[in-house]
C-alpha cells in the first residue's frame, strides 16, 4: 500500500481522490505477476488520465540505450519526429543519470515563473518538445533501470507542477517495485527448479540397478522437464538400444517407433551434437534428416530433443573427448516451442542422468555383479552361527528343496486383443483422396466404429485412370470404324473380280475390328475392376484402433500391400497373446501333453496381471501353442507365441488393445529347489554338456 499522495492547497476533493485511486490501481497491478508490457500499459494509461496529460511513455534500459518499452499517445508529441530524436534520447539519458524526477518546459517557456522558486531542477538538461516533460526515473538496487516520460501542457501553476513531479515520482518508485518484485520472482522460482533438480538427481542415483536406473530417469526426467514423453538408450559400440520409454513398463523392441529412434540416435551420437528440431529437418545432415523424417513419420511429434550423455567424470590422461554414455530425447506432442526454458532443463536433466547412468552402467558391466548386490544386500550373512550348525541348516535346507512340492509357474510377457481383428492392406498403389472415417466418427466420441463392407477411404491412381481413359478411346474408335464398314459391307457391288475382292478385304478388316473391339472391352472391364479396389472397406464390423489414423493417411501415397489401419471388434471375445521363451516353452508342453491325456478337453491354466492395472490377477485358458519359434531380432532371445482364451469375460469392457501383459503359465508341479533354480540347472546343463 503506497503513502497517500501529498496534496497541494489549491488541488484538494474530488480530482485527487481520482489521481490517488489510478495509483493505487497502479501499485495493486505492481504486486501481481503480470508482464512487464502489460504493467506498463497500465501505468502509462493511468498517468495520463491522472494528469490530464497528453502523452506517456515509459523508456527501459539495454545495454547502453534506451528501449521505448510502452507509450500512450506518444505520436501526438514531437518526440516522435526523427530530427529531435537523437535529442530526446540525450536528454533522456542525462534525466535518468540526474536520479531524480524533474521538470522541463519548452525551449520557449525556459523562463516559465510556474517553475520558478524549483532550485532542484537541473538546468543543463535541454527539453527539444513543445512540451512541459515530467521525468521520473527508475532506480534498480545497483544501477537505473529505464525513465517515465509524462508530456503535458506548458503553462502550469507552481502547485501543480509540484503535483506532477510527486505523481510521476511514485510512479517511478512503483515501477522500481515492480522490477524488485519480478527479480524476487524470479530468484523463487530458480531456487524451486535446482531443488526440483536437486530431488531429481537423489532419486536417479538411489539405485546401481540398470532397469530401476533407467525407468527411475525417464519417469523423473518426464516431470521435470514438462514434456510428453522421454526416452533413454544405452550407446553400445555404434549402436544404440533403448532402455526405458517413460510411461511403458514392457518396450516391445520391433516395435518401428522403439527401431527409428535406436536409428535415429545412432545418428545424432556419430554427429557429436545435440539435436533441437520443430519438425523441420533443413539443414540437417542427409543422415540425420532421413531418420529425423522417418522417426517423426511414425510418433509425429512437435517438438523432439535428442541430445547424447558423455561421462561427467572422464580420465584426464585418456586421449579424445569424454565417451558418449547413452541419449536421453525428449518429445512433445502438442507445443511447437523450443524455449530456452525447455533447453535448460533438458540439458540439467541430460548432465545428472549421464552420470547416474554412468554408475549403472559400470557397475552391471561387473562379473556376477547380479549376485554381488544380492549378496550385498543381505545381512544375515555376516552373522553365521557355528560351523555345525550351519551345516546342518545347509543340510536340512537342501533336503527341503529336494522333497518339498511347490507349484511351477513359466513367466511370459505379451499383451491382450480381440479374437477379430483384421489389418487393412491397400490393394493397390495410389494416392489417399478421400478419408471417409471422418463422416463415420460423431462430434462427441473420439472412437471410430465402422460395420462389414462400410467405405473407408479412397484412392486415386492416375496411371490407371490414364489407361482407362486410353482404353475406351480406342474402343470407341474401334467401334465407330466398325460401324462405318457394316454400312459400306451392305451397299458393297460384287457383280466384279474387284469388287468381290474389295468386299473380301472390306469383310476380313471388319471381321479384325470384331476381334479388336471385344479386346478392348475385355481390357476395360479389367482395368474398371481393378479401379474398383482402390475404394477401400471394412473387412468386419468393429471399432478402427490405428491411433491417429487420419492424420497418418489423409493425401498420402501408399503401396500395394501397405498396411492402412487396424479393425477389431472390441465387443467378441478377446485372448491373450504371450511371448514364451524358447528355452521354457518344453515345460509347458510337456504339461499340456500330461493333462490331454487325462482329459482331451482340458489344458493349461494361467493368471496374468495387466501393466496398467498390477495389483489384479486374472485367469486364462491356453487355447493354442505356436508350432515355431519367432526369429530373435537384436538382443532379443528366440520366443514362441502362446494364445491364451480369457475366462472372465466382465474384463473385456475394460480392456484396450495392445494392453501390456506378465502372465504365470501354471507348469504343474515340480521341488522346490527346482522351481527357484531352474534356469541355473538349464545352464550348467548347457556348459557340462556343450
Amino acid at each position: 500500500m503506497i503513502d497517500p499522495l501529498p496534496l497541494p492547497a489549491d488541488h484538494a476533493g474530488q480530482a485527487w481522490s481520482e489521481i490517488e485511486r489510478l495509483i493505487e490501481e497502479v501499485a495493486s497491478l505492481s504486486r501481481t505477476n503480470v508482464g512487464v508490457r502489460e504493467f506498463y500499459a497500465a501505468l502509462t494509461a493511468n498517468a495520463v488520465r491522472a494528469l490530464a496529460a497528453d502523452a506517456a511513455a515509459v523508456w527501459l534500459l539495454e545495454g547502453e540505450t534506451l528501449r521505448l518499452e510502452h507509450q500512450t499517445q506518444l505520436a501526438q508529441t514531437q518526440a516522435v519526429n526523427p530530427d529531435r530524436q537523437a535529442a530526446h534520447q540525450r536528454l533522456l539519458h542525462q534525466a535518468m543519470q540526474h536520479g531524480k524526477s524533474c521538470l522541463l518546459p519548452p525551449p520557449a517557456g525556459a523562463s516559465d515563473p510556474a517553475l520558478a522558486g524549483m532550485a532542484e531542477e537541473p538546468t543543463d538538461l535541454i527539453n527539444p518538445t513543445g512540451h512541459l516533460l515530467v521525468l521520473g526515473p527508475i532506480q534498480g538496487d545497483e544501477r537505473p533501470l529505464g525513465i517515465v516520460e509524462i508530456f503535458q501542457r506548458p503553462g502550469a501553476s507552481p502547485s501543480a507542477c509540484r503535483g506532477y513531479s510527486e505523481v510521476v515520482e511514485v510512479l517511478s518508485e512503483l515501477a522500481a517495485d515492480f522490477h524488485n518484485q519480478r527479480r524476487l520472482r524470479d530468484l523463487r522460482e530458480r531456487e524451486q527448479l535446482w531443488n526440483e533438480f536437486d530431488t531429481f538427481a537423489q532419486r536417479v542415483n538411489s539405485s546401481l540397478v540398470l532397469d530401476r536406473t533407467a525407468y527411475t530417469i525417464v519417469n523423473e526426467a518426464r516431470r521435470l522437464i514438462g514434456c510428453d514423453r522421454v526416452s533413454l538408450l544405452e550407446v553400445r559400440g555404434r549402436s544404440c538400444r533403448m532402455l526405458a520409454v517413460s510411461g511403458v513398463d514392457t518396450l516391445d523392441r520391433r516395435a518401428n517407433s522403439i527401431r527409428t529412434m535406436e536409428q535415429l540416435a545412432r545418428r545424432v551420437v556419430a554427429g557429436g551434437e545435440p539435436l533441437w528440431t520443430t519438425g523441420d529437418a533443413a539443414g540437417l545432415p542427409p543422415q540425420i534428416e532421413t531418420a529425423l523424417n522417418d522417426y517423426l513419420d511414425l510418433v509425429h511429434a512437435r517438438t523432439l530433443a535428442v541430445t547424447p550423455l558423455r561421462e561427467t567424470f572422464a580420465d584426464p590422461d585418456s586421449p579424445g573427448p569424454p565417451r558418449t554414455l547413452g541419449v536421453l530425447a525428449a518429445e512433445r506432442f502438442d507445443d511447437e516451442s523450443l524455449d530456452d526454458g525447455f533447453r535448460l532443463r533438458v540439458e540439467t536433466v541430460g548432465r545428472h542422468s549421464a552420470t547416474a547412468l554412468d554408475n549403472a552402467l559400470t557397475l552391471q558391466r561387473l562379473p556376477l555383479f547380479g549376485l554381488l548386490h544380492w549378496l550385498g544386500r543381505t545381512r544375515w550373512l555376516y552373522r553365521l552361527p557355528l560351523a555345525a550348525l550351519a551345516a546342518a541348516a545347509l543340510a536340512a535346507a537342501i533336503v527341503a528343496l529336494i522333497v518339498i512340492p511347490a507349484d511351477f509357474p513359466i513367466t511370459g510377457r505379451g499383451e491382450v486383443a480381440p479374437v477379430d481383428k483384421r489389418i487393412v492392406f491397400a490393394a493397390r498403389d495410389g494416392q489417399v483422396e478421400r478419408l471417409w472415417l471422418t463422416a463415420l466418427r460423431s462430434a462427441e466420441a473420439t472412437e471410430i466404429d465402422v460395420v462389414a463392407g462400410q467405405k473407408l477411404l479412397d484412392l486415386r491412381d492416375l496411371p490407371l485412370e490414364y489407361e482407362i481413359t486410353r482404353v475406351e478411346g480406342e474402343r470407341t474408335t474401334a467401334q465407330s470404324r466398325l460401324v462405318s464398314l457394316e454400312k459400306s459391307l451392305l451397299h458393297a457391288p460384287r457383280n466384279s473380280p474387284e469388287a468381290v475382292q474389295r468386299f473380301n478385304e472390306a469383310a476380313a478388316e471388319r471381321d479384325e475390328l470384331q476381334q479388336t473391339v471385344k479386346r478392348l472391352a475385355d481390357q476395360l472391364a479389367n482395368l474398371q475392376q481393378q479401379q474398383t479396389q482402390l475404394t477401400v472397406t471394412s473387412p468386419l464390423a468393429g471399432r478402427v484402433v490405428t491411433w491417429k489414423v487420419q492424420e497418418l493417411l489423409e493425401a498420402r501415397p501408399v503401396q500395394r500391400g501397405q498396411a492402412l489401419m487396424t479393425i477389431a471388434d472390441l465387443a467378441g471375445p478377446w485372448v491373450v497373446e504371450l511371448r514364451i521363451p524358447d528355452k521354457h516353452i518344453g515345460y509347458l508342453l510337456q504339461e499340456r501333453a500330461r493333462l490331454q491325456k487325462l482329459d482331451p478337453d482340458s489344458d493349461l491354466q494361467l493368471e496374468f496381471m495387466l501393466a496398467a492395472d498390477p495389483g489384479v490377477k486374472h485367469r486364462a485358458q491356453v487355447i493354442e501353442i505356436a508350432p515355431a519359434s519367432d526369429i530373435p531380432e537384436e538382443d532379443d532371445e528366440p520366443a514362441v507365441r502362446v494364445t491364451a482364451e480369457l475366462l472372465d469375460r466382465s474384463l473385456v469392457a475394460a480392456l484396450r488393445p495392445g494392453a501390456a501383459v506378465i502372465a504365470q503359465v501354471h507348469c504343474g508341479q515340480r521341488p522346490l529347489g527346482y522351481v527357484w533354480l531352474h534356469d541355473f540347472i538349464e545352464t550348467a546343463r548347457t556348459w557340462l554338456f556343450f
